[in-house]
């Protein structure tokens, strides 16, 4: 990472490994529809941007609101470990 110091750069790996890694290994637990829109809502690879509720709300074809209900649902499951 070009024009970053090397502490910073060991911060950004240690966030990496403690708190996005056990996350993305949680993913496993949502529907493939949760698993579609927490991917698209913070830019989770395969996507390399962030959309909005409208924008995926449009990929689905239902209501921005309905896109929040179930990114909360999916949000809650991560926290549980998938119980």
């Amino acid at each position: 990472m070009k024009g970053y110091s090397n502490g910073y750069i060991k911060v950004l790996r240690f966030e990496f490994q403690t708190e996005i890694m056990p996350i993305l290994k949680n993913l496993k637990y949502l529907d493939p529809r949760e698993n579609f829109i927490l991917r698209m809502r913070y830019g989770i690879e395969p996507y390399e941007q962030t959309y909005t509720f409208r924008e995926i709300a449009k990929a689905f074809g239902v209501h921005p609101s309905r896109i929040q209900v179930l990114l909360k649902r999916a949000i809650k499951k991560l926290k549980k470990g998938g119980n």
